[in-house]
């Protein structure tokens, strides 16, 4: 059976009290599967950083796991406006 994807590019966050671990899942112009893994500190300049580092790949969708959702979720809502406007299919 062959699946078929549904998104070529994909975030995941798992969010700690003092780190948010971030996976990165993109398909290339070949269809090669590659997967990016970055720490980011809590902080606002690290949640700063975070939400550049992904939006930097233009991920077609985000995901939370577990864990305090407030504060990346306003950092990341500013770049998810720009980036629906930008490429026209991001949600978070």
């Amino acid at each position: 059976m062959e699946l078929n994807a549904l998104y070529h590019c994909v975030a995941s966050l798992d969010v700690h009290q003092a780190v948010v671990i971030v996976c990165i899942i993109y398909e290339d112009e070949a269809g090669k599967i590659h997967v990016q893994l970055r720490e980011f500190g809590a902080f606002k300049r690290n949640r700063k950083a975070m939400a550049e580092w992904v939006a930097s790949f233009q991920p077609q969708q985000v995901m939370e796991s577990t864990g305090i959702k407030k504060l990346l979720f306003g950092c990341l809502e500013s770049f998810a406006g720009i980036l629906q406007h930008l490429f026209g299919s991001f949600s978070l």
